[in-house]
């Protein structure tokens, strides 16, 4: 939650809408924005090319 909490303050974050001070993500919304941010599917960290 800290990562979304710091991305609706610097923007760069799935949309949202307020109920007062609390954030709330449509689930649709947020799936699409998870799922166009994740990489290829991998069996190890030896494979995701970062060594």
């Amino acid at each position: 939650m800290a990562t979304l909490a710091k991305l609706a303050c610097l923007g760069g974050g799935p949309p949202f809408q307020k109920a007062g001070r609390v954030p709330l993500y449509p689930v649709d919304l947020l799936d699409a924005w998870a799922t166009a941010r994740l990489g290829r599917v991998v069996h190890s960290t030896s494979e995701d090319g970062h060594g």
